[in-house]
Protein backbone atom coordinates (compact mmCIF):
# COMPACT_ATOMS: atom_id res chain seq x y z
CA UNK A 1 0.00 0.00 0.00
CA UNK A 2 2.97 2.30 0.60
CA UNK A 3 4.30 2.18 -2.81
CA UNK A 4 1.03 3.95 -3.99
CA UNK A 5 0.74 7.24 -5.31
CA UNK A 6 -1.47 9.95 -4.52
CA UNK A 7 -4.96 8.94 -6.42
CA UNK A 8 -3.91 5.18 -6.43
CA UNK A 9 -5.04 4.61 -2.65
CA UNK A 10 -6.06 1.59 -3.31
CA UNK A 11 -4.50 -0.32 -6.48
CA UNK A 12 -1.82 -2.45 -4.72
CA UNK A 13 -4.79 -3.82 -2.76
CA UNK A 14 -6.67 -4.59 -6.39
CA UNK A 15 -3.88 -5.85 -7.95
CA UNK A 16 -2.96 -8.62 -4.86
CA UNK A 17 -6.76 -9.45 -6.33
CA UNK A 18 -6.42 -9.32 -9.73
CA UNK A 19 -2.79 -11.41 -9.64
CA UNK A 20 -4.01 -13.77 -7.60
CA UNK A 21 -7.03 -14.95 -9.61
CA UNK A 22 -6.90 -13.22 -13.03
CA UNK A 23 -5.00 -15.67 -15.06
CA UNK A 24 -1.68 -14.97 -16.42
CA UNK A 25 0.38 -15.15 -19.50
CA UNK A 26 0.44 -19.00 -19.66
CA UNK A 27 -2.79 -19.51 -17.74
CA UNK A 28 -6.64 -18.41 -18.02
CA UNK A 29 -8.28 -17.37 -14.79
CA UNK A 30 -9.43 -21.27 -15.06
CA UNK A 31 -6.07 -23.01 -15.35
CA UNK A 32 -5.14 -20.55 -12.93
CA UNK A 33 -7.63 -21.65 -10.19
CA UNK A 34 -6.77 -25.58 -10.87
CA UNK A 35 -3.32 -24.67 -9.89
CA UNK A 36 -4.27 -23.36 -6.82
CA UNK A 37 -6.85 -26.31 -6.52
CA UNK A 38 -3.45 -28.68 -6.13
CA UNK A 39 -1.85 -27.37 -3.19
CA UNK A 40 -3.24 -28.22 0.43
CA UNK A 41 -4.15 -23.79 0.63
CA UNK A 42 -3.53 -21.36 -1.27
CA UNK A 43 -3.72 -17.17 -0.36
CA UNK A 44 -3.04 -13.76 -1.23
CA UNK A 45 -2.91 -10.65 1.15
CA UNK A 46 -1.29 -7.33 1.25
CA UNK A 47 -0.02 -5.10 3.54
CA UNK A 48 1.55 -1.64 3.98
CA UNK A 49 4.67 -3.02 2.91
CA UNK A 50 4.55 -6.29 0.64
CA UNK A 51 1.95 -8.49 -0.69
CA UNK A 52 2.35 -12.08 0.17
CA UNK A 53 0.98 -15.18 -2.43
CA UNK A 54 0.83 -18.23 0.09
CA UNK A 55 0.48 -21.60 -0.18
CA UNK A 56 0.58 -24.90 1.91
CA UNK A 57 1.59 -28.21 -0.41
CA UNK A 58 3.18 -31.79 0.13
CA UNK A 59 6.56 -31.63 -0.97
CA UNK A 60 5.61 -33.69 -4.44
CA UNK A 61 3.57 -30.34 -5.47
CA UNK A 62 6.12 -27.85 -4.73
CA UNK A 63 6.47 -27.37 -8.70
CA UNK A 64 2.72 -26.47 -8.03
CA UNK A 65 3.00 -23.52 -5.96
CA UNK A 66 6.36 -22.76 -7.54
CA UNK A 67 4.18 -22.35 -11.19
CA UNK A 68 1.41 -20.16 -9.17
CA UNK A 69 3.76 -18.11 -7.59
CA UNK A 70 6.38 -17.01 -10.62
CA UNK A 71 3.25 -16.43 -12.72
CA UNK A 72 1.29 -14.76 -10.16
CA UNK A 73 4.14 -12.68 -9.42
CA UNK A 74 5.85 -11.79 -12.37
CA UNK A 75 2.87 -12.57 -15.70
CA UNK A 76 0.04 -11.82 -14.69
CA UNK A 77 -2.81 -11.31 -17.65
CA UNK A 78 -5.08 -8.87 -15.63
CA UNK A 79 -8.48 -10.21 -17.45
CA UNK A 80 -10.81 -7.80 -17.86
CA UNK A 81 -13.65 -9.75 -16.70
CA UNK A 82 -12.05 -11.17 -13.84
CA UNK A 83 -10.74 -7.65 -12.64
CA UNK A 84 -14.62 -6.53 -12.56
CA UNK A 85 -14.92 -9.52 -10.37
CA UNK A 86 -12.43 -8.81 -8.04
CA UNK A 87 -13.76 -5.08 -7.58
CA UNK A 88 -16.81 -5.96 -6.51
CA UNK A 89 -15.06 -8.46 -3.46
CA UNK A 90 -13.48 -5.64 -2.69
CA UNK A 91 -16.44 -3.57 -2.30
CA UNK A 92 -17.55 -6.44 -0.18
CA UNK A 93 -14.31 -5.98 1.55
CA UNK A 94 -14.87 -2.17 2.44
CA UNK A 95 -18.76 -2.67 3.64
CA UNK A 96 -16.84 -5.51 6.05
CA UNK A 97 -14.37 -3.51 7.27
CA UNK A 98 -15.96 -0.41 7.43
CA UNK A 99 -19.16 -1.52 8.47
CA UNK A 100 -17.16 -3.26 11.57
CA UNK A 101 -18.52 -1.71 15.16
CA UNK A 102 -14.69 -1.13 16.31
CA UNK A 103 -13.52 0.02 12.93
CA UNK A 104 -13.16 3.70 14.17
CA UNK A 105 -11.66 2.68 16.98
CA UNK A 106 -8.96 0.89 15.71
CA UNK A 107 -8.41 3.64 13.19
CA UNK A 108 -8.70 6.10 15.89
CA UNK A 109 -6.25 4.03 18.07
CA UNK A 110 -3.69 3.73 15.36
CA UNK A 111 -3.46 7.43 14.38
CA UNK A 112 -2.86 8.11 18.07
CA UNK A 113 -0.38 5.47 18.72
CA UNK A 114 1.78 6.05 14.95
CA UNK A 115 1.19 9.90 14.04
CA UNK A 116 2.42 9.55 10.75
CA UNK A 117 0.39 8.04 8.28
CA UNK A 118 2.66 5.55 7.11
CA UNK A 119 2.48 2.86 10.24
CA UNK A 120 -1.25 3.16 10.08
CA UNK A 121 -1.78 3.42 6.11
CA UNK A 122 -5.20 2.26 5.16
CA UNK A 123 -4.79 -0.45 2.14
CA UNK A 124 -8.10 -0.84 1.41
CA UNK A 125 -8.02 2.79 -0.11
CA UNK A 126 -10.61 4.63 -1.40
CA UNK A 127 -13.73 3.26 -3.24
CA UNK A 128 -13.91 6.00 -5.69
CA UNK A 129 -9.88 4.74 -6.83
CA UNK A 130 -10.85 0.98 -6.88
CA UNK A 131 -13.90 2.22 -8.88
CA UNK A 132 -12.75 3.78 -11.63
CA UNK A 133 -9.52 1.16 -11.71
CA UNK A 134 -8.99 -0.53 -15.07
CA UNK A 135 -6.52 -3.03 -15.58
CA UNK A 136 -4.21 -0.76 -17.66
CA UNK A 137 -3.87 1.12 -13.97
CA UNK A 138 -3.43 -2.47 -12.36
CA UNK A 139 -0.64 -3.39 -15.03
CA UNK A 140 1.31 0.00 -14.98
CA UNK A 141 1.09 -0.23 -10.66
CA UNK A 142 2.63 -3.58 -11.29
CA UNK A 143 5.04 -2.78 -13.50
CA UNK A 144 6.69 -0.20 -10.92
CA UNK A 145 7.83 -2.41 -8.56
CA UNK A 146 6.85 -6.32 -9.07
CA UNK A 147 10.29 -7.64 -10.09
CA UNK A 148 12.66 -10.63 -8.55
CA UNK A 149 14.95 -8.62 -6.26
CA UNK A 150 12.00 -6.63 -4.18
CA UNK A 151 10.42 -9.92 -3.71
CA UNK A 152 11.73 -12.83 -1.22
CA UNK A 153 10.75 -16.79 -1.80
CA UNK A 154 10.39 -18.88 1.82
CA UNK A 155 10.47 -22.03 1.66
CA UNK A 156 10.08 -24.27 4.93
CA UNK A 157 9.48 -27.97 5.32
CA UNK A 158 10.26 -31.53 3.84
CA UNK A 159 11.69 -29.69 0.53
CA UNK A 160 12.69 -32.04 -2.57
CA UNK A 161 16.71 -31.85 -2.90
CA UNK A 162 16.36 -30.74 -6.24
CA UNK A 163 14.76 -27.62 -4.56
CA UNK A 164 17.41 -24.80 -5.44
CA UNK A 165 17.14 -26.18 -8.91
CA UNK A 166 13.55 -25.46 -9.66
CA UNK A 167 14.12 -22.03 -8.49
CA UNK A 168 16.47 -21.27 -10.40
CA UNK A 169 14.52 -23.23 -13.07
CA UNK A 170 11.45 -21.07 -12.51
CA UNK A 171 13.02 -18.06 -11.35
CA UNK A 172 16.51 -17.62 -12.83
CA UNK A 173 15.64 -16.02 -15.78
CA UNK A 174 13.42 -12.93 -14.89
CA UNK A 175 15.22 -9.63 -14.94
CA UNK A 176 15.77 -7.47 -12.01
CA UNK A 177 13.94 -4.06 -12.08
CA UNK A 178 14.23 -0.83 -9.53
CA UNK A 179 14.91 -1.18 -6.06
CA UNK A 180 12.01 0.10 -4.25
CA UNK A 181 11.63 -1.58 -0.61
CA UNK A 182 9.86 0.54 1.20
CA UNK A 183 12.02 1.41 4.50
CA UNK A 184 9.36 2.40 7.57
CA UNK A 185 10.81 5.32 9.61
CA UNK A 186 10.70 5.20 13.25
CA UNK A 187 7.48 5.59 16.12
CA UNK A 188 8.94 8.66 18.08
CA UNK A 189 8.11 8.13 21.59
CA UNK A 190 4.60 9.43 23.20
CA UNK A 191 5.17 12.56 24.49
CA UNK A 192 1.82 12.98 26.28
CA UNK A 193 -1.67 10.91 27.27
CA UNK A 194 -3.97 10.28 24.77
CA UNK A 195 -7.37 9.19 25.80
CA UNK A 196 -10.42 8.12 24.15
CA UNK A 197 -14.09 7.48 25.22
CA UNK A 198 -16.33 5.37 22.85
CA UNK A 199 -20.09 4.71 22.93
CA UNK A 200 -20.52 1.30 21.98
CA UNK A 201 -24.18 0.34 22.30
CA UNK A 202 -23.40 -2.85 20.22
CA UNK A 203 -21.77 -4.45 23.33
CA UNK A 204 -24.14 -3.30 25.85
CA UNK A 205 -25.57 -6.33 27.40
CA UNK A 206 -29.33 -5.93 27.19
CA UNK A 207 -30.33 -9.37 28.49
CA UNK A 208 -28.60 -9.25 31.77
CA UNK A 209 -27.78 -5.00 32.43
Amino acid sequence: GLYEKPGEEGISHFVEHAIFNGGTEHYTPKEQLALKSKLGCSNAGTNRSRVRILGGFFPNHLENYLTLAQEAAFAPAFDAQIVDQERQRIFREFSDTKGSPDFKDKSQFDRQIYRNGVHDYFVLGNEDVVANATPQHLKDFHARGYHPNNADLVLAGNLPSNTLDLIENYFGSIPSGTFTRFEFPSVSPLESQSVSHTSAPDLVNQGNS
